[in-house]
């Protein structure tokens, strides 16, 4: 409800208040009333928080907070029975469950601001990093989708899909200026891959989890005069626009292959032994959008606090700020090797060729942190530097 000063005024009055203390009064109560809720965006003076000229951003900022504690209090409860299910004699495990339940429900970013400068101080910008990423899909994708379909038929698939979605690239002008529009998607894919945007599939995860992005906002950006701001965010969308084509590919070819009811079938009984694939299909009848989600969240991979390893939490945040990607890909790999039979451990041997192929000896697997390691060990103890690399490029 509104403050009536007029009756504050003569409550004053009537207590001997003089008019300096009750002027004094009406600014106090003033500048506390302007802080207070939605109306904080719209009232101007001095030093108010929240004050912002742009309607349309203080909307936006309303319905994204507002949204935020929607979903908490949603999850919340399916969360917490969850956790009243892990066995009492379990001390540890419910201990971190609960642990885990406050984490992942903090709205907060770790240091969100310093991981954000990292991001756009070291890869913002770099065309050739950000290209890279672009071949996440023929070196993981690939290998996955061999496991269900003829690896001749997958390729193709993914060929194809990468027509599909270079068609649907739709450049704007506005900061984030690459992006892609799903409607303009052939009509048996339209409805498939607009359930996957709604869902937030397609969004560009392990970027944002690189630039410290919680909920979608940039914090440290908003310091940060118009045209400053413009130019970081669009360094910064070379990286989304990269892995946003890359998750739009991986859902066209796996859509397309789940057609065949053959495929939906042989990743039924390949994949059961996971659970995240048992959660997802109903009454053991797997669609082709479950897979389609299915094959993106193992190939490109869930980020954010739900799936940060403990190890990566705190301050750890940003010290392994660039190691989430290479941790999920080791977890992959492990799951090709001991969850998915043996279509699964070809599916590796498959990523480890190509890894090979693209990446030479120091694109396996840890091999690039292993010689980084070894090498800074040599240095501690011959007080010499040593060149891996170039030491193999003389043996040869």
């Amino acid at each position: 409800e509104d403050i009536d000063f007029a009756v504050l005024d003569d409550m004053a009055r009537r207590g001997g208040a003089d008019a300096e203390s009750i002027d004094t009064y009406h600014q106090a109560v003033q500048a506390e009333w302007t802080k207070q809720g939605f109306r904080s965006h719209f009232i101007e003076s001095a030093n108010t928080p929240g004050y912002e000229q742009d309607f349309t951003r203080s909307i936006s900022d309303y319905i994204v907070g507002i949204s935020g504690y929607l979903a908490r209090r949603n999850a919340m409860e399916p969360m917490e029975q969850a956790i009243s299910r892990v066995n009492p004699q379990k001390v540890k495990l419910r201990q971190y469950s609960k642990n885990y339940k406050n984490y992942i429900f903090n709205p907060s970013e770790e240091y969100a601001q310093w991981r954000g400068l990292m991001f756009y101080a070291y890869l913002a910008g770099n065309a050739s990093s950000a290209a890279l990423n672009l071949t996440q899909v023929p070196i993981f994708t690939y290998p996955f989708l061999s496991m269900v379909a003829n690896p001749a038929r997958a390729a193709a698939a993914i060929a194809n899909a990468g027509r599909i979605t270079a068609a649907m690239f739709r450049p704007q002008r506005k900061a984030e200026f690459l992006n892609f529009d799903v409607s303009a998607a052939p009509e048996d894919l339209r409805e498939d891959l607009q359930a996957l945007l709604a869902e937030g599939t397609l969004v560009p995860m392990v970027t944002l989890e690189n630039m410290g992005v919680a909920a979608g906002r940039k914090k440290f950006l908003r310091g940060l005069s118009e045209r400053p701001r413009q130019v970081m965010e669009i360094a910064g969308t070379l990286f989304t626009a990269a892995e946003r084509a890359n998750r739009i590919a991986t859902a066209v070819a796996a859509l397309r292959l789940a057609r065949d009811p053959k495929v939906l079938k042989k990743a039924h009984n390949t994949f059961k032994g996971s659970n995240i694939w048992l959660d997802m299909v109903v009454d053991g009848q797997p669609t082709p959008l479950d897979f389609a989600r299915f094959v993106i969240h193992e190939t490109h991979f869930l980020q954010g606090k739900m799936n940060r390893p403990a190890a990566l939490r705190g301050i750890w945040a940003v010290i392994g700020q660039f190691k989430s990607f290479m941790l999920n890909a080791l977890q992959l790999q492990y799951r090709l090797a001991t969850v998915y039979g043996p279509e699964g451990k070809k599916a590796l041997a498959m990523n480890f060729f190509l890894l090979f192929l693209s990446s030479g000896v120091f694109g396996l697997p840890g091999a690039d942190d292993a010689k980084e390691l070894w090498e800074w060990i040599y240095r501690f103890i011959n007080k010499a530097d040593l060149d891996i690399e170039k030491e193999m490029q003389e043996l040869a």
